[in-house]
């Protein structure tokens, strides 16, 4: 809705627009207008729209009037200010805030924002001017502009709403850029680099709770790649980063598993990532070693299969040899998680047995199981441990190894705490301790939904840092821990 709320308000139904009285709502007209996205109304009284591309100007009656604007490459929303200032919200190449003037003849009077967004610069690099993704944007009294972007219409997206002032220089900003996505470290990084499926963060683990992160990139570029999977819903979803042959490449999964989208950067110093492959097949089992290889523990055959990266092909698409298939060890019935370990040739499974059977999906199993010399074809069995339940009797959501250690994440509270981090050592399998939300964040973390909703790594320092999904109040959270 849209409009000035003393004289009269508006609607946009599927027939049209209505025009309704402010003080009941009860309808006084309907135009017949139709694809019609974007509103206002100016201080006359007289209707602008963004239909079919252009901005057009009508009357109460639905009578075309003179004023049409006609070149901007990609409306998305417009604002009309208490002096008939519009702003238009130009998501298309250029992605600027255009400023006019309204009369017969509307004209150009400003652009917010470096032309070309994202694009400015180093490609991808966040600014203050740099829009992207533009959805809404509006002046207040003292001419500060307040912005609003957001890549696609499902809640996964980055939301940011950033205010600047008449400089153009910003004033705050709010964000959002977690929610059911589980992120990731650089494993080059020393846990100061951290990757989401559209976003990268720098990281400060010497900084208080919250004060320690600040996005540095934007990742997805929907101008130049505008069939990108992430624009299209499919960012929820947890991230891993590998360099694999001098280059960066993402992959991400699904809330549901079955397989991996894989994102290629574009050369340096860009920071724009696009979609170059996809490996995908049923499951939840699934999982990226350090060498960039894909495995996949839930098969047709019933197998393990490893993919190992190969090569970039001469167009930047990676490639993946043939599938080595490993057989499930008889200690399993079904195999739920596959996690190898390149540093020591470990297969970490996780999964149900003929004791412990499978109580809901998608979850790591009731056992996880450590095998040594996996790819020899000698596999040694090493330990078997009972994983934790929690509150529900359910076995965690996710797994993830790092130095010395296994973490697993809870999906609902335990003992009262919710998604509780279990420790276990890696030499042999033995219960270290447990880690739960603190003080910081109201001791409350929501459900883990992500099939990799933990991702651990070792500092150079001995630290441990342990980073969780939090899908309720749109964040992840990182544990640090030393070990004593």
């Amino acid at each position: 809705m849209a409009g000035r709320a003393e004289t009269l308000a508006l609607a946009l139904k599927g027939g049209g627009i209505q025009i309704r009285n402010p003080q009941d709502m009860s309808v006084r007209n309907t135009l017949p207008l139709s694809d019609i996205t974007g509103l206002a109304i100016d201080s006359k009284n007289s209707l602008w729209v963004i239909q079919k591309g252009q901005i057009l100007h009508y009357g109460l009656d639905g009578q075309i009037l003179p004023g049409r604007i006609g070149n901007v490459a990609k409306a998305t929303a417009i604002s009309i200010d208490k002096n008939d200032v519009m702003l238009i919200c130009d998501n298309g190449p250029d992605q600027q805030v255009l400023s006019y003037t309204l009369s017969s003849k509307p004209q150009l009077n400003q652009r917010y924002g470096v032309q070309g967004g994202l694009r400015a610069g180093t490609p991808g690099k966040m600014a203050a001017n740099k829009f992207f993704a533009l959805r809404g944007a509006g002046l207040d009294a003292a001419g500060n502009l307040y912005v609003g972007m957001c890549f696609g219409p499902n809640p996964n997206s980055p939301v940011l709403i950033r205010s600047l002032n008449p400089q153009q220089q910003l004033r705050w900003e709010l964000s959002k850029y977690a929610w059911v996505t589980a992120f990731c470290f650089d494993p080059r990084s020393d846990g100061t680099v951290i990757y989401g499926p559209e976003s990268i963060f720098s990281y400060e683990p010497d900084q208080e709770p919250g004060k320690g992160w600040q996005a540095e990139a934007i990742t997805l570029d929907a101008v130049r790649y505008p069939d990108d999977p992430r624009i299209m819903g499919k960012d929820a979803c947890s991230t891993e980063l590998r360099h694999l042959q001098g280059k960066r490449l993402l992959y991400t999964m699904g809330q549901t598993g079955g397989g991996y989208d894989l994102y290629a950067f574009e050369p340096a110093p860009s920071q724009i990532a696009h979609h170059v492959a996809s490996l995908k097949g049923d499951g939840f089992a699934w999982n990226v070693d350090a060498e960039g290889g894909i495995w996949r523990g839930q098969t047709p055959d019933q197998n393990i299969w490893h993919y190992a990266f190969a090569a970039w092909s001469d167009a930047g698409i990676p490639r993946f040899k043939s599938p080595v298939k490993y057989p499930v060890p008889e200690l399993f019935t079904r195999v739920t998680r596959a996690h190898y370990d390149s540093s020591s040739d470990s297969l970490y499974i996780g999964g149900y047995t003929a004791n412990k059977g499978k109580k809901s999906w998608g979850l790591i199993g009731a056992v996880v199981a450590r095998y040594d010399h996996w790819k020899s074809g000698k596999a040694q069995f090493r330990w078997a441990a009972n994983m934790p339940e929690d509150g529900h009797g359910l076995p965690p959501k996710a797994f993830d190894i790092a130095g010395d250690y296994l973490f697993t994440i809870a999906v609902f509270p335990t003992a009262g705490k919710d998604a509780v981090v279990t420790i276990f050592r890696l030499d042999n399998g033995a219960k270290v301790g447990n880690i739960s939300p603190g003080a910081a964040v109201g001791n409350q973390s929501g459900w883990a939904d992500m099939i990799h909703a933990v991702h651990a790594l070792r500092r150079k320092n001995g630290q441990y840092l342990i980073m969780v999904e939090e899908d309720a109040r749109g964040k992840n959270i990182v544990y640090q821990w030393t070990p004593a």
